[in-house]
């Protein structure tokens, strides 16, 4: 018996602009968006989404917004709802609330 370890060749290391990309087109994915945007805060939810915007995927960057402020309680103002409409496209719609003290994301 040979002591001896067989491995695959190991892969070329992608670049950075690759490995962001790779990130944009797995996280595109309406199933992901739906399993893991409540479970991020603001901040976090708010650079998935620019770097989705910066990979032209606009609509997924839009769904993990939705998706991150659908898991609230009535009254936050992160819920669905007008407040949320008239929120920049992009940014979390708790932003506002946090900055006077009030914890408004989950995970916050």
């Amino acid at each position: 018996m040979s002591d001896t370890i067989t491995t695959s060749p190991t892969p070329e290391k992608p670049t950075l602009l690759d490995a962001v990309a790779e990130f944009a087109f797995v996280c595109s994915r309406g199933d992901t968006a739906d399993d893991l945007a409540v479970r991020l805060s603001c901040p976090e939810v708010d650079a998935l989404a620019g770097i989705l915007r910066a990979f032209g995927r606009d609509e997924a960057a839009d769904l993990w917004i939705v998706e991150h402020a659908t898991d609230g309680d009535e009254g936050d103002t992160h819920t669905l709802g007008a407040a949320v409409a008239a929120q920049p496209p992009g940014r979390c719609q708790a932003v506002g609330s946090r900055r006077r003290g009030t914890p408004t994301c989950p995970g916050d």
